[in-house]
């Protein structure tokens, strides 16, 4: 089945428990909508051996870790979703952010929700 892994992102075929795993917020936890996302169209998004790859125009390729556990408290944070509600987050680092806010033209974070968190849904 093919999903979004990153939301407002190009589809992948992979199973629907990444679908919007990662999202992108503005540098206080304010998640970014669809209009600003826009960007993220051209990606090009492939797995290998358990790791999501992702390559822009003029980039290196990135690549993000399916499934991890997050043992370290100090990334977990909370940030809110479009309509504000509250969602348990894993920060993806500043690589991450770093390379998120050249494809879209504005710092950014890249969360992703915290698999971790039994009130996620």
């Amino acid at each position: 089945m093919s999903v979004s892994p990153i939301q407002f992102g190009p589809a992948l075929a992979i199973d629907t428990t990444y679908q919007d795993q990662w999202f992108l917020t503005d540098t206080s936890g304010q998640q970014l909508s669809a209009e600003i996302c826009q960007a993220l169209s051209p990606l090009q998004l492939t797995t290998k051996l358990g790791q999501l790859q992702l390559r822009a125009p003029g980039m290196l390729m990135l690549e993000l870790a399916l499934d991890v556990l997050e043992d370290d408290d100090s990334f977990r944070c909370t940030a809110l979703d479009t309509q504000g509600q509250p969602v348990a987050a894993i920060n993806e680092g500043s690589l991450a952010a770093t390379w998120f806010g050249h494809v879209i033209g504005q710092p950014c974070l890249l969360l992703k929700k915290d698999p971790g968190n039994p009130d996620q849904d």
